[in-house]
Protein backbone atom coordinates (compact mmCIF):
# COMPACT_ATOMS: atom_id res chain seq x y z
CA UNK A 1 0.00 0.00 0.00
CA UNK A 2 1.22 3.28 -0.89
CA UNK A 3 0.40 6.32 1.14
CA UNK A 4 0.67 10.15 -0.47
CA UNK A 5 2.02 12.56 1.15
CA UNK A 6 -0.94 14.51 1.87
CA UNK A 7 -2.34 10.96 3.54
CA UNK A 8 0.77 10.84 5.58
CA UNK A 9 0.20 14.83 6.60
CA UNK A 10 -3.62 14.13 7.69
CA UNK A 11 -1.68 10.81 9.59
CA UNK A 12 0.44 13.35 11.27
CA UNK A 13 -2.17 16.08 12.42
CA UNK A 14 -3.99 13.02 13.51
CA UNK A 15 -0.96 12.09 15.91
CA UNK A 16 -0.43 15.05 16.91
CA UNK A 17 -3.79 15.76 17.46
CA UNK A 18 -4.49 12.40 19.43
CA UNK A 19 -1.12 13.22 21.50
CA UNK A 20 -1.47 16.84 22.48
CA UNK A 21 -5.69 15.93 23.09
CA UNK A 22 -4.64 12.93 25.58
CA UNK A 23 -2.14 15.60 27.53
CA UNK A 24 -4.21 18.39 27.46
CA UNK A 25 -6.97 16.15 29.09
CA UNK A 26 -4.02 14.95 31.94
CA UNK A 27 -3.24 18.36 32.21
CA UNK A 28 -6.81 19.15 32.95
CA UNK A 29 -7.52 16.51 34.91
CA UNK A 30 -4.95 16.47 37.52
CA UNK A 31 -5.32 20.55 37.80
CA UNK A 32 -9.13 19.98 37.96
CA UNK A 33 -9.12 17.18 40.46
CA UNK A 34 -8.30 19.27 43.58
CA UNK A 35 -10.31 22.52 43.72
CA UNK A 36 -8.16 23.84 46.51
CA UNK A 37 -5.23 24.49 44.33
CA UNK A 38 -7.20 26.66 42.51
CA UNK A 39 -8.19 28.60 45.60
CA UNK A 40 -4.31 28.29 46.71
CA UNK A 41 -3.29 29.66 43.03
CA UNK A 42 -5.91 33.00 43.27
CA UNK A 43 -4.92 33.68 46.63
CA UNK A 44 -1.05 33.94 45.73
CA UNK A 45 -2.57 36.60 43.51
CA UNK A 46 -4.54 38.46 46.31
CA UNK A 47 -2.62 41.65 47.63
CA UNK A 48 -1.31 41.00 51.19
CA UNK A 49 0.92 42.94 53.72
CA UNK A 50 2.92 41.66 56.16
CA UNK A 51 4.91 43.00 59.22
CA UNK A 52 6.95 40.42 61.09
CA UNK A 53 10.01 41.20 64.01
CA UNK A 54 11.87 38.49 64.93
CA UNK A 55 8.53 36.27 64.48
CA UNK A 56 9.64 32.51 64.52
CA UNK A 57 9.72 31.12 60.75
CA UNK A 58 6.83 28.65 61.30
CA UNK A 59 5.05 31.45 63.10
CA UNK A 60 5.18 33.13 60.03
CA UNK A 61 3.48 30.60 58.11
CA UNK A 62 0.67 29.91 60.54
CA UNK A 63 -0.06 33.75 60.23
CA UNK A 64 -0.71 33.69 56.37
CA UNK A 65 -2.48 29.92 56.59
CA UNK A 66 -4.86 32.05 58.57
CA UNK A 67 -5.09 35.42 56.91
CA UNK A 68 -5.62 34.15 53.25
CA UNK A 69 -7.24 31.00 54.51
CA UNK A 70 -5.28 28.48 52.44
CA UNK A 71 -3.61 24.91 53.59
CA UNK A 72 0.04 25.88 53.98
CA UNK A 73 2.49 22.97 54.67
CA UNK A 74 6.06 22.95 55.72
CA UNK A 75 8.24 20.13 54.41
CA UNK A 76 10.21 19.35 57.60
CA UNK A 77 12.27 16.63 55.80
CA UNK A 78 13.57 19.04 53.86
CA UNK A 79 14.25 22.00 55.92
CA UNK A 80 15.86 19.88 58.12
CA UNK A 81 18.02 18.62 55.80
CA UNK A 82 18.54 22.19 55.13
CA UNK A 83 19.61 22.65 58.65
CA UNK A 84 16.96 25.37 58.73
CA UNK A 85 14.51 25.20 62.19
CA UNK A 86 11.01 26.31 62.47
CA UNK A 87 12.21 28.90 65.35
CA UNK A 88 14.62 30.52 62.86
CA UNK A 89 13.50 34.29 63.40
CA UNK A 90 11.78 36.19 60.34
CA UNK A 91 12.07 40.19 60.45
CA UNK A 92 9.97 41.44 57.67
CA UNK A 93 7.86 44.42 56.11
CA UNK A 94 5.38 44.15 53.04
CA UNK A 95 3.12 46.31 51.39
CA UNK A 96 0.57 45.82 48.76
CA UNK A 97 2.30 42.71 46.86
CA UNK A 98 0.88 39.91 45.80
CA UNK A 99 0.88 36.41 48.26
CA UNK A 100 2.96 35.33 45.32
CA UNK A 101 5.70 38.12 45.96
CA UNK A 102 5.77 37.89 49.50
CA UNK A 103 6.45 34.35 49.69
CA UNK A 104 9.11 34.73 47.64
CA UNK A 105 11.13 37.79 49.40
CA UNK A 106 10.29 35.71 52.75
CA UNK A 107 11.68 32.45 51.83
CA UNK A 108 14.51 33.65 49.21
CA UNK A 109 16.91 34.74 52.19
CA UNK A 110 16.14 31.13 53.29
CA UNK A 111 17.02 29.58 50.53
CA UNK A 112 13.72 28.39 50.39
CA UNK A 113 10.78 27.80 47.89
CA UNK A 114 7.42 27.16 47.51
CA UNK A 115 4.76 24.63 45.10
CA UNK A 116 1.37 23.61 44.87
CA UNK A 117 0.87 20.33 44.67
CA UNK A 118 -1.75 17.59 46.26
CA UNK A 119 -3.99 20.55 47.28
CA UNK A 120 -1.45 22.58 49.70
CA UNK A 121 1.21 25.02 49.63
CA UNK A 122 4.08 22.89 50.26
CA UNK A 123 7.39 25.32 51.98
CA UNK A 124 10.79 23.35 51.22
CA UNK A 125 13.91 23.73 49.58
CA UNK A 126 14.83 24.24 46.05
CA UNK A 127 15.83 20.95 45.68
CA UNK A 128 12.77 19.10 46.73
CA UNK A 129 10.68 21.82 44.71
CA UNK A 130 12.28 20.84 41.81
CA UNK A 131 11.88 17.27 41.88
CA UNK A 132 8.26 17.93 42.68
CA UNK A 133 7.62 19.86 39.62
CA UNK A 134 9.64 17.45 37.48
CA UNK A 135 6.88 14.67 38.92
CA UNK A 136 4.35 16.80 37.88
CA UNK A 137 3.02 17.01 34.03
CA UNK A 138 4.23 19.90 31.63
CA UNK A 139 1.43 20.79 29.36
CA UNK A 140 4.29 22.94 27.69
CA UNK A 141 6.88 19.81 27.28
CA UNK A 142 3.51 18.10 25.61
CA UNK A 143 3.30 21.11 23.01
CA UNK A 144 7.01 20.93 22.36
CA UNK A 145 7.33 17.16 21.71
CA UNK A 146 3.81 17.28 19.44
CA UNK A 147 5.57 20.11 17.72
CA UNK A 148 8.57 18.20 17.47
CA UNK A 149 7.34 15.22 16.19
CA UNK A 150 5.19 17.12 13.46
CA UNK A 151 8.52 18.98 12.58
CA UNK A 152 10.65 16.00 11.77
CA UNK A 153 7.49 14.23 10.01
CA UNK A 154 7.44 17.54 7.71
CA UNK A 155 11.37 17.15 7.04
CA UNK A 156 10.56 13.11 6.21
CA UNK A 157 7.86 13.70 3.72
CA UNK A 158 9.33 16.89 1.86
CA UNK A 159 12.64 14.92 1.49
CA UNK A 160 10.66 12.19 -0.24
CA UNK A 161 8.95 15.03 -2.45
CA UNK A 162 11.70 15.82 -3.61
CA UNK A 163 13.47 13.09 -4.48
CA UNK A 164 10.77 11.40 -6.02
CA UNK A 165 10.15 15.06 -8.24
CA UNK A 166 13.78 14.89 -9.06
CA UNK A 167 13.56 11.38 -10.62
CA UNK A 168 10.75 11.83 -12.63
CA UNK A 169 12.53 15.32 -13.74
CA UNK A 170 15.94 13.39 -14.84
CA UNK A 171 14.31 11.49 -16.88
CA UNK A 172 12.57 14.29 -19.20
CA UNK A 173 15.14 15.31 -22.01
CA UNK A 174 16.68 19.05 -21.44
CA UNK A 175 14.96 21.45 -22.71
CA UNK A 176 16.64 23.73 -26.10
CA UNK A 177 18.63 21.17 -27.31
CA UNK A 178 17.94 20.67 -30.80
CA UNK A 179 17.39 17.15 -32.51
CA UNK A 180 19.66 17.68 -35.69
Amino acid sequence: MRFTIRDLMWLTVVVAAFCTGTQLDHYWEQHRADPREASIRAALDQKTDIKFVETPFSGVIDDLKQRHAIEIQLDHRALDDASIPMNTPVTRSIKGVTLRSALNLLLDPLNLTYAVQNGVLMITTEAEARKLKSKSFSLQIAMWLTVAVAVIWVAFLCGRAWRRRAEQTSHLEPLGKDSN
